[in-house]
Parts: structure tokens; sequence; C-alpha cells
């Protein structure tokens, strides 16, 4: 008989690890979540698992690791370091992309879509995510295109 082969620990931990923070989360969220906005999100893991903080930090889209996660607005979370989930923990608004992730040029079109996580914009310290290059360099060159969103996406939460 032949010895059943050995999984790296850390390989075979990541995706027990994500298992344990969605569920843990899930629980702990409640009613309180019910009426805060969410995070767009398909898979349930916010920007694609990208580090928020990273953005601001490194001015790059990097990759966070299912060892420093947590869940806030109905979204997993990862972080590239501790530091980076400790600094989100104290203010996550200040890191979180706009509009929920939804692209400004879809906000002002009344039909928000999300955004490329490695595709943004940080203007005045806030973070955008933009669905393509060319919006990219809309939301980077005109500063009324934000003021335009920020109306359309108070008139969309009204709703």
């Amino acid at each position: 008989m032949l010895p059943r082969p050995r999984l790296a620990p850390r390989r075979a931990l990541h995706p027990a690890v994500l298992l344990l923070v969605a569920l843990l989360g899930a629980g702990a969220a409640g009613p309180a979540l019910a009426d805060q906005r969410k995070i767009a999100s398909a898979s349930g893991v916010a920007l694609a698992g990208r580090d928020a903080v990273a953005y601001f930090a490194d001015g790059r889209a990097v990759a966070g690791s299912a060892d420093h996660a947590l869940k806030w607005r109905g979204a997993v979370w990862f972080f590239a370091t501790g530091n980076n989930l400790s600094a989100f923990e104290m203010n996550p608004s200040a890191y979180a992309p706009r509009y929920g992730g939804h692209c400004p040029e879809s906000v002002i079109a009344g039909d928000p879509r999300p955004g490329n996580p490695d595709l943004f914009v940080i203007r005045e310290g806030k973070l955008y995510l933009a669905k393509s290059r060319e919006a990219m360099a809309r939301i980077t060159q005109d500063p009324g295109l934000i003021a335009q969103a920020d109306a359309a996406w108070k008139k969309l939460r009204e709703r």
C-alpha cells in the first residue's frame, strides 16, 4: 500500500480558514447588517480579495490573505498584513471603495455595476473602482464626474 500524499499545511488551511471566516461572520452580522449598504461582490469576497488598505499605503492593488480577513457589510475582506487589517477595523469607511464598489459612471447611468478592483482611482482620499481603463481615465480627468456620481448615488439609495 502506498502512503497517502500530504498536502502542504498552508494549502490545506486556506479553504478552511476562508470557510470559517465566512460562517462565523454570517452568524455574527445579524439584523444590524440589514440596514447597511452591501459591498458589490458576486463571490462574497470584497475587492476580489485585494487589500483595501494597500490601495492607499502602496498605491496599487495587492492580494490579501485568508490569514488576515474579516466580514464587513456583507462581504469577506482580505488584507496582506495584520497591520492593514487593524487599520481597516479602526475605520473601514476610510478604506472601502465609494458607492459600494460600483463604477461611478454606472452609478450616474442609474445602473450600478461593480468596478474592477485592478482599475482604481484615489481622489481626495477616497477609493473609486472603474469598469474599464477608459472609465478610469475619465474619472481621473473629470472632477465633475464624481460630483455627478455622488448625487446619483444619493438618489439611488433613496429608492
